[in-house]
């Protein structure tokens, strides 16, 4: 897993930072568009590599879909060094609305 690239989008360290900091939290993809302040089609791409790299937890209910931080120990671990050396997220502005 290359977290460096993984990681670099602007949105990516939004989501990955909220959820390191809330790792009990299940948010949805509007919601955390709405948070972002990204459209809805990027934070659902977003989303879905996030889950494909298992990151994120992809969570469904009866009429939602909600992420989740992992629980994995060896993927919390190498997340927590990358944020511990980049503080600031990256400038990208391509992905706003």
């Amino acid at each position: 897993m290359d977290l460096e690239k993984i990681l670099n989008p602007q949105i990516t360290f939004k989501i990955i930072k909220f959820f390191h900091e809330n790792p009990q939290a299940i948010d949805t993809a509007e919601s955390i568009a709405l948070w972002t302040g990204i459209n809805i089609d990027t934070t659902e791409k977003t989303l879905k590599k996030l889950v494909d790299e298992n990151i994120l937890g992809e969570h469904h209910g009866i009429s939602t879909r909600g992420y989740a931080y992992t629980q994995d120990p060896r993927v919390l671990a190498r997340v927590d060094d990358w944020l511990s050396h980049n503080h600031a997220p990256p400038r990208d502005d391509a992905s706003r609305t």
